[in-house]
């Protein structure tokens, strides 16, 4: 059972990976979550792979952030609600989704959004917002 957990977490990773790589060229389908979920699950599966992934040069040090501090730089959270709002107007007013999916999908942006904003954005910040909670 551990095996067949292994493979499929691995699995898993690659899948996430190739999402995180095709956002790379796909203006609307986001980077970052998709390496940080594949760093998940290469971490639960095979620590060289996920040795591999946080040693890349550009998304590397966001993996290593999240990891060890849960932080997002400021930049990648810019970038992230842009697209996101991109998304959200999109959706409400060019494609032909009815009224409850577009607003499910607004409800859903809207929540992720309120996430990004709410994450420090260095590691000292989040040093500052875990004093402020003891």
């Amino acid at each position: 059972m551990r095996l067949l957990r292994r493979y499929l977490f691995l699995a898993l990773g690659f899948a996430a990976l190739g999402l995180a790589l095709a956002g790379v060229a796909l203006p609307l389908l986001p980077t970052t979550p998709f390496a940080l979920l594949a760093a998940f699950f290469f971490a639960r599966s095979s620590p060289r792979r996920y040795e591999w992934l946080v040693s890349m040069p550009k998304i590397g040090p966001a993996i290593k952030n999240w990891d060890q501090h849960r932080v997002i730089d400021p930049k990648s959270k810019i970038i992230a609600i842009a697209l996101i709002f991109a998304s959200a107007a999109y959706i409400v007013f060019i494609s032909g989704r009815t009224l409850p999916v577009k607003a499910g999908v607004v409800a859903v942006l809207t929540a992720v959004s309120v996430f990004l904003i709410t994450r420090p954005g260095s590691p000292k910040a989040a040093e500052r917002a875990s004093d402020r909670g003891k």
